[in-house]
C-alpha cells in the first residue's frame, strides 16, 4: 500500500458523508481488499459510533476503490 491512505476525498452523497480512496489494484490481494474495507470501516465505526457506515470496495484492472459512507 501506498502512502495515498494519508488523503482521502470526502463528500456529501444523498445526505451521507462520504469518504473515498483508492489504491493500485494488485490480483494477488483480490481476497484481502474486502477485509481491509471492514477493518476500515470498523475503525470509524469505534470512532463514531453513532454515525451508521456503509461501505463498499471495487476495482477496475489498475485501481481498487474504496467508499466508505455514513449518517
Amino acid at each position: 500500500m501506498k502512502n495515498q491512505w494519508l488523503a482521502m476525498d470526502l463528500f456529501y452523497n444523498e445526505g451521507s458523508l462520504c469518504c473515498f480512496n483508492e489504491q493500485p489494484y494488485e490480483e494477488t490481494l483480490e481476497n484481502f481488499y474486502p477485509n481491509l474495507c471492514d477493518t476500515i470501516t470498523t475503525r470509524i465505526n469505534r470512532l463514531f459510533p453513532q454515525i451508521k457506515t456503509t461501505a463498499q470496495v471495487s476495482h477496475d484492472e489498475a485501481v481498487v476503490y474504496f467508499t466508505v459512507c455514513g449518517n
